[in-house]
Protein backbone atom coordinates (compact mmCIF):
# COMPACT_ATOMS: atom_id res chain seq x y z
CA UNK A 1 0.00 0.00 0.00
CA UNK A 2 2.89 2.52 0.87
CA UNK A 3 4.88 1.19 -2.70
CA UNK A 4 1.50 2.09 -4.22
CA UNK A 5 1.19 5.49 -2.78
CA UNK A 6 4.30 6.56 -3.41
CA UNK A 7 4.53 5.81 -6.87
CA UNK A 8 1.27 7.32 -7.46
CA UNK A 9 2.71 10.54 -6.06
CA UNK A 10 5.84 10.11 -7.92
CA UNK A 11 3.73 9.93 -11.29
CA UNK A 12 1.19 12.75 -10.10
CA UNK A 13 4.45 15.38 -9.01
CA UNK A 14 6.19 14.06 -12.70
CA UNK A 15 2.92 15.18 -14.62
CA UNK A 16 2.44 17.91 -12.57
CA UNK A 17 5.89 19.02 -14.11
CA UNK A 18 5.55 17.59 -17.46
CA UNK A 19 5.08 20.94 -19.64
CA UNK A 20 5.51 21.96 -23.48
CA UNK A 21 8.85 22.24 -24.24
CA UNK A 22 8.73 26.05 -24.31
CA UNK A 23 6.34 26.62 -21.61
CA UNK A 24 7.87 29.05 -18.51
CA UNK A 25 7.19 27.52 -14.75
CA UNK A 26 4.12 27.59 -13.94
CA UNK A 27 3.48 26.81 -9.78
CA UNK A 28 1.00 25.85 -7.96
CA UNK A 29 1.00 27.26 -4.90
CA UNK A 30 1.99 30.48 -6.94
CA UNK A 31 -1.24 30.10 -8.57
CA UNK A 32 -3.10 29.54 -5.59
CA UNK A 33 -1.43 32.76 -3.61
CA UNK A 34 -1.65 35.13 -7.08
CA UNK A 35 -5.31 34.51 -8.16
CA UNK A 36 -8.49 35.25 -6.03
CA UNK A 37 -10.98 33.50 -8.83
CA UNK A 38 -9.20 30.46 -11.45
CA UNK A 39 -11.55 29.47 -13.98
CA UNK A 40 -10.21 26.41 -15.80
CA UNK A 41 -12.56 26.56 -18.18
CA UNK A 42 -15.36 29.45 -18.58
CA UNK A 43 -17.00 32.12 -16.53
CA UNK A 44 -20.10 33.57 -16.29
CA UNK A 45 -19.57 36.33 -13.92
CA UNK A 46 -21.73 39.10 -12.00
CA UNK A 47 -21.02 40.92 -9.08
CA UNK A 48 -17.52 40.57 -8.59
CA UNK A 49 -14.08 39.05 -8.03
CA UNK A 50 -11.82 41.71 -5.54
CA UNK A 51 -8.86 40.53 -5.93
CA UNK A 52 -7.15 39.05 -9.94
CA UNK A 53 -8.69 36.73 -12.13
CA UNK A 54 -7.55 34.00 -14.39
CA UNK A 55 -10.58 32.31 -16.89
CA UNK A 56 -8.52 29.63 -18.96
CA UNK A 57 -11.55 29.48 -21.55
CA UNK A 58 -13.80 32.63 -22.75
CA UNK A 59 -15.29 35.03 -19.80
CA UNK A 60 -19.29 36.48 -20.25
CA UNK A 61 -19.36 39.32 -17.95
CA UNK A 62 -23.47 40.09 -16.78
CA UNK A 63 -21.64 43.45 -15.18
CA UNK A 64 -18.30 42.05 -13.10
CA UNK A 65 -15.96 43.60 -11.28
CA UNK A 66 -12.31 42.96 -11.06
CA UNK A 67 -9.69 43.84 -8.26
CA UNK A 68 -11.15 47.20 -6.99
CA UNK A 69 -9.08 46.28 -4.32
CA UNK A 70 -6.04 46.84 -6.64
CA UNK A 71 -3.90 44.03 -5.40
CA UNK A 72 -0.54 43.38 -7.16
CA UNK A 73 -1.52 41.43 -10.23
CA UNK A 74 -1.28 37.69 -10.77
CA UNK A 75 1.27 35.54 -12.51
CA UNK A 76 0.94 32.75 -15.20
CA UNK A 77 4.66 31.93 -16.38
CA UNK A 78 5.30 35.19 -18.89
CA UNK A 79 2.14 36.52 -18.50
CA UNK A 80 0.50 39.21 -15.62
CA UNK A 81 -2.03 40.75 -15.21
CA UNK A 82 -5.33 41.25 -13.08
CA UNK A 83 -7.27 39.48 -15.17
CA UNK A 84 -5.82 36.86 -17.76
CA UNK A 85 -8.36 35.38 -19.90
CA UNK A 86 -6.82 32.15 -22.25
CA UNK A 87 -9.99 32.66 -24.97
CA UNK A 88 -12.46 35.89 -25.61
CA UNK A 89 -14.46 38.41 -23.33
CA UNK A 90 -18.09 39.35 -24.42
CA UNK A 91 -20.89 40.80 -22.52
CA UNK A 92 -21.50 43.88 -20.40
CA UNK A 93 -18.83 46.17 -19.30
CA UNK A 94 -16.33 44.99 -17.15
CA UNK A 95 -14.48 47.17 -14.79
CA UNK A 96 -10.79 46.38 -13.83
CA UNK A 97 -8.93 47.85 -10.77
CA UNK A 98 -5.22 48.49 -11.16
CA UNK A 99 -3.31 45.81 -13.52
CA UNK A 100 -3.21 44.89 -16.76
CA UNK A 101 -6.02 42.98 -18.64
CA UNK A 102 -4.36 40.00 -21.09
CA UNK A 103 -7.04 37.79 -23.46
CA UNK A 104 -5.71 35.30 -25.50
CA UNK A 105 -8.68 35.28 -27.73
CA UNK A 106 -11.20 38.72 -28.66
CA UNK A 107 -12.56 41.26 -26.50
CA UNK A 108 -16.07 42.86 -27.36
CA UNK A 109 -16.91 43.89 -24.11
CA UNK A 110 -15.98 47.65 -22.80
CA UNK A 111 -13.63 47.00 -20.33
CA UNK A 112 -12.68 49.91 -17.86
CA UNK A 113 -9.16 49.86 -16.53
CA UNK A 114 -9.94 51.98 -13.57
CA UNK A 115 -6.17 51.58 -12.58
CA UNK A 116 -4.62 52.89 -15.76
CA UNK A 117 -3.66 49.13 -16.89
CA UNK A 118 -3.03 48.22 -20.53
CA UNK A 119 -5.47 45.64 -22.97
CA UNK A 120 -3.57 43.31 -24.80
CA UNK A 121 -5.52 40.43 -27.12
CA UNK A 122 -4.17 37.61 -29.16
CA UNK A 123 -1.71 37.29 -26.24
CA UNK A 124 -0.28 33.61 -25.76
CA UNK A 125 -1.61 32.22 -22.55
CA UNK A 126 -0.75 29.19 -20.65
CA UNK A 127 -3.79 27.45 -20.29
CA UNK A 128 -2.92 24.09 -20.19
CA UNK A 129 -0.16 24.44 -17.93
CA UNK A 130 -2.27 25.83 -14.94
CA UNK A 131 -5.20 22.76 -15.92
CA UNK A 132 -2.42 20.75 -15.40
CA UNK A 133 -1.05 22.46 -12.42
CA UNK A 134 -4.67 22.34 -10.65
CA UNK A 135 -6.04 18.99 -11.50
CA UNK A 136 -2.67 17.12 -10.71
CA UNK A 137 -2.63 19.14 -7.37
CA UNK A 138 -5.88 18.27 -6.08
CA UNK A 139 -5.43 14.38 -7.25
CA UNK A 140 -2.04 14.77 -5.25
CA UNK A 141 -3.67 15.83 -1.87
CA UNK A 142 -5.88 13.19 -1.90
CA UNK A 143 -3.69 10.95 -1.84
CA UNK A 144 -2.42 11.62 1.63
CA UNK A 145 -3.60 9.69 4.69
CA UNK A 146 -5.05 12.00 7.63
CA UNK A 147 -2.66 13.14 10.13
CA UNK A 148 -2.82 12.38 13.61
CA UNK A 149 -5.67 14.89 15.50
CA UNK A 150 -6.88 16.49 12.60
CA UNK A 151 -11.18 15.89 12.96
CA UNK A 152 -14.06 17.55 11.76
CA UNK A 153 -16.77 17.00 14.31
CA UNK A 154 -20.76 16.92 13.06
CA UNK A 155 -22.46 15.32 15.55
CA UNK A 156 -24.05 18.46 16.86
CA UNK A 157 -25.23 20.22 13.70
CA UNK A 158 -25.16 23.78 15.22
CA UNK A 159 -22.06 22.89 16.70
CA UNK A 160 -19.38 21.41 14.28
CA UNK A 161 -15.92 21.75 14.47
CA UNK A 162 -12.98 21.50 12.42
CA UNK A 163 -9.56 20.84 14.13
CA UNK A 164 -6.02 20.34 12.60
CA UNK A 165 -3.67 18.95 15.08
CA UNK A 166 -0.09 19.94 14.90
CA UNK A 167 0.60 18.58 11.10
CA UNK A 168 2.42 15.40 10.02
CA UNK A 169 6.12 14.55 9.28
CA UNK A 170 8.58 14.48 6.39
CA UNK A 171 6.45 16.10 3.68
CA UNK A 172 3.60 17.18 6.08
CA UNK A 173 5.69 18.63 8.64
CA UNK A 174 3.35 22.02 9.09
CA UNK A 175 0.44 20.58 7.44
CA UNK A 176 -2.46 18.95 8.72
CA UNK A 177 -4.59 16.18 6.53
CA UNK A 178 -8.25 15.14 7.10
CA UNK A 179 -10.15 13.29 4.56
CA UNK A 180 -13.57 13.00 4.41
CA UNK A 181 -15.78 10.05 3.31
CA UNK A 182 -19.14 11.14 1.48
CA UNK A 183 -21.64 10.86 4.67
CA UNK A 184 -18.62 13.24 6.32
CA UNK A 185 -18.85 15.94 3.84
CA UNK A 186 -22.28 16.03 3.71
CA UNK A 187 -22.50 16.16 7.07
CA UNK A 188 -19.83 19.05 7.03
CA UNK A 189 -21.25 21.05 4.18
CA UNK A 190 -24.85 20.94 5.04
CA UNK A 191 -27.29 22.80 7.00
CA UNK A 192 -25.98 23.90 10.78
CA UNK A 193 -23.69 25.73 12.11
CA UNK A 194 -19.27 25.58 11.96
CA UNK A 195 -18.75 26.92 15.29
CA UNK A 196 -15.55 26.24 16.09
CA UNK A 197 -12.23 26.78 14.23
CA UNK A 198 -9.02 25.10 16.01
CA UNK A 199 -6.30 25.64 14.26
CA UNK A 200 -2.38 25.06 15.56
CA UNK A 201 -0.79 28.33 14.75
CA UNK A 202 1.81 27.73 11.75
CA UNK A 203 -0.25 24.23 10.31
CA UNK A 204 -1.42 24.28 6.92
CA UNK A 205 -5.08 22.39 7.00
CA UNK A 206 -5.71 20.17 3.98
CA UNK A 207 -9.19 19.36 4.04
CA UNK A 208 -10.60 16.07 1.12
CA UNK A 209 -14.01 15.62 0.26
CA UNK A 210 -14.76 12.73 -0.83
CA UNK A 211 -18.54 13.23 -3.11
CA UNK A 212 -19.42 13.89 -6.93
CA UNK A 213 -22.31 16.13 -6.90
CA UNK A 214 -22.38 18.35 -3.61
CA UNK A 215 -23.59 21.66 -1.83
CA UNK A 216 -21.87 24.36 0.67
CA UNK A 217 -25.69 25.25 2.20
CA UNK A 218 -24.01 25.35 5.84
CA UNK A 219 -23.60 28.33 8.23
CA UNK A 220 -20.06 29.05 8.60
CA UNK A 221 -18.96 31.75 10.16
CA UNK A 222 -15.57 30.79 10.38
CA UNK A 223 -12.29 31.89 8.12
CA UNK A 224 -8.65 31.26 7.25
CA UNK A 225 -6.42 31.37 4.33
CA UNK A 226 -4.70 28.66 5.34
CA UNK A 227 -7.12 26.60 4.70
CA UNK A 228 -7.89 24.65 1.54
CA UNK A 229 -10.96 21.94 1.14
CA UNK A 230 -9.91 19.59 -1.56
CA UNK A 231 -13.31 18.56 -3.73
CA UNK A 232 -10.74 15.48 -5.51
CA UNK A 233 -14.16 14.18 -6.29
CA UNK A 234 -16.65 16.81 -7.76
CA UNK A 235 -17.90 17.21 -11.00
CA UNK A 236 -20.43 19.91 -9.79
CA UNK A 237 -20.45 22.34 -6.30
CA UNK A 238 -22.97 24.50 -5.22
CA UNK A 239 -21.83 27.84 -3.31
CA UNK A 240 -24.85 28.57 -1.65
CA UNK A 241 -23.90 30.28 2.10
CA UNK A 242 -20.94 32.27 3.00
CA UNK A 243 -18.02 30.60 3.05
CA UNK A 244 -14.30 31.40 4.73
CA UNK A 245 -11.86 28.85 2.76
CA UNK A 246 -10.00 28.22 0.24
CA UNK A 247 -11.72 25.61 -2.59
CA UNK A 248 -9.76 23.59 -5.01
CA UNK A 249 -11.97 21.77 -7.50
CA UNK A 250 -10.56 21.79 -10.86
CA UNK A 251 -12.96 19.03 -12.34
CA UNK A 252 -16.25 20.48 -10.99
CA UNK A 253 -18.78 23.13 -12.21
CA UNK A 254 -19.13 25.49 -9.82
CA UNK A 255 -22.61 27.71 -9.45
CA UNK A 256 -22.19 30.08 -6.79
CA UNK A 257 -25.14 31.28 -5.97
CA UNK A 258 -25.60 33.03 -2.93
CA UNK A 259 -23.70 34.21 -0.02
CA UNK A 260 -19.59 35.15 -0.78
CA UNK A 261 -16.71 33.45 -0.39
CA UNK A 262 -13.42 34.91 1.55
CA UNK A 263 -10.61 33.12 -0.52
CA UNK A 264 -9.22 31.59 -3.36
CA UNK A 265 -11.78 29.31 -5.91
CA UNK A 266 -10.29 27.44 -8.35
CA UNK A 267 -13.29 25.30 -10.67
CA UNK A 268 -13.46 23.88 -13.94
CA UNK A 269 -16.94 26.42 -15.57
CA UNK A 270 -18.13 28.97 -12.76
CA UNK A 271 -20.84 30.93 -12.31
CA UNK A 272 -20.42 33.91 -10.41
CA UNK A 273 -23.24 35.49 -9.07
CA UNK A 274 -21.85 36.65 -5.54
CA UNK A 275 -18.71 38.03 -4.13
CA UNK A 276 -15.23 36.56 -3.99
CA UNK A 277 -13.07 38.13 -1.62
CA UNK A 278 -9.33 37.87 -0.92
CA UNK A 279 -9.23 37.49 3.10
CA UNK A 280 -7.29 40.18 4.56
CA UNK A 281 -6.09 41.00 1.18
CA UNK A 282 -4.75 37.28 0.90
CA UNK A 283 -6.05 34.53 -0.94
CA UNK A 284 -4.27 31.57 0.37
CA UNK A 285 -1.23 31.91 2.93
CA UNK A 286 -0.99 28.16 3.71
CA UNK A 287 2.01 25.73 2.36
CA UNK A 288 1.50 22.62 0.24
CA UNK A 289 3.43 19.07 0.30
CA UNK A 290 5.73 19.73 -2.28
CA UNK A 291 6.66 22.63 -4.13
CA UNK A 292 4.58 21.24 -7.74
CA UNK A 293 5.70 23.27 -10.63
CA UNK A 294 4.78 22.63 -14.56
CA UNK A 295 8.81 22.35 -15.35
CA UNK A 296 9.50 21.23 -18.59
CA UNK A 297 10.72 17.67 -18.71
CA UNK A 298 11.75 15.28 -21.89
CA UNK A 299 9.41 12.70 -23.14
CA UNK A 300 11.48 9.88 -21.61
CA UNK A 301 11.04 10.76 -18.02
CA UNK A 302 7.56 10.90 -18.45
CA UNK A 303 7.69 7.18 -20.07
CA UNK A 304 10.17 5.97 -17.34
CA UNK A 305 7.55 6.34 -14.68
CA UNK A 306 5.04 5.26 -16.38
CA UNK A 307 6.58 1.97 -16.79
CA UNK A 308 7.09 1.47 -13.45
CA UNK A 309 3.80 1.96 -12.54
CA UNK A 310 2.96 -0.49 -15.47
CA UNK A 311 5.54 -3.18 -14.02
CA UNK A 312 4.34 -2.85 -10.55
CA UNK A 313 0.60 -3.54 -11.46
CA UNK A 314 1.79 -6.41 -13.25
CA UNK A 315 3.80 -7.93 -10.74
CA UNK A 316 1.21 -6.98 -8.10
CA UNK A 317 -1.01 -9.45 -10.72
CA UNK A 318 1.31 -11.91 -10.44
CA UNK A 319 1.75 -12.57 -6.67
CA UNK A 320 -1.98 -12.08 -6.23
Amino acid sequence: MFLTSSLVRAATVLCLMAGSADAAIVDATSLLRDFNTIALGNLNASSETEGTVFVGGNLVSNGYGVNPRNLASGVVGSVSGSLIVGGNVSGNPINVGAGNVVIGGTNSAIINRNGGGSLTTGTSVDVSGVAAAMTGLSTYLASFGTTAGAAANTADQNLKSLVSGAGGTGDLTNIAVLNLNVLQTLALLGSGNLATLNLTAGVTTIVNLAGSNLSISGNFNQDNSTVLFNFFEATNLTIGATFGFGILAPNADIVASSGGNDGVVVGRNITQNIEFRPLNNQNFTGNLPVQVSAIPLPAPALMLIAGLLSLFALRRRKTA
